[in-house]
């Protein structure tokens, strides 16, 4: 198991960021290993927010509740996917940026993130509290793990044909709702 810290912050502008480093320019003497960089990139780029890391919780737990590999698709920088247990996220950009996480640390690092947007502590002389995150394996030996779970990145074609005919079925039922309006006036 890998493990690392979290070091959320405000900006001056109101804006927060979650770093592998404090703050304080002196510690930032080592490389944070790339599984947490990877964690940090995914939770600022892709969750983002206290409603988007709520709902990711509850479909993470979905997916377990199913019990079968899912590829949850991919937000601004990230794919994500969930096999027996684990979720899977590796970054568009970089190719050593990937990472296994048991769902149990995925939920935790969530749950986290969401305490610290919630309390919107922004004064300095209290300074958000760092959290810690764990995870099983990074670069390229995650993907290889999350394989022989059964785990796979993309869509299936049978996923793929539901998503288009739903999309089909939801594009006629606009027209018809664009229809009734257009209609009554």
């Amino acid at each position: 198991m890998n493990v690392g810290i979290v070091y959320p912050s405000w900006s001056s502008f109101g804006f927060y960021d979650v770093s592998v480093n404090e703050s304080d320019v002196r510690v930032q003497k080592e490389r944070p290993p790339c599984g947490v960089r990877e964690i940090v990139g995914w939770l600022s780029d892709d969750v983002s927010s206290s409603v988007s890391a709520k709902a990711l919780i509850t479909r993470l737990e979905e997916c377990e509740l199913r019990g079968q590999p899912e590829y949850l698709g991919f937000g601004n920088a990230h794919h994500m996917a969930y096999a027996a247990g684990h979720l899977y996220l590796e970054c568009e950009y970089s190719e050593e940026s990937q990472v296994l996480m048991t769902l149990g640390q995925a939920i935790s690092t969530l749950n986290d993130y969401v305490i610290f947007l919630q309390a919107g502590v922004r004064n300095k002389e209290v300074p958000p509290q760092p959290f810690m995150v764990e995870y099983l394996a990074e670069g390229e030996g995650s993907y290889r793990r999350f394989e022989a779970l059964g785990g796979r990145l993309g869509f299936s074609v049978e996923e793929m044909k539901g998503m288009s005919r739903a999309n089909r079925q939801e594009n006629k039922r606009r027209v018809l709702v664009d229809k009734s309006r257009t209609s009554q006036e």
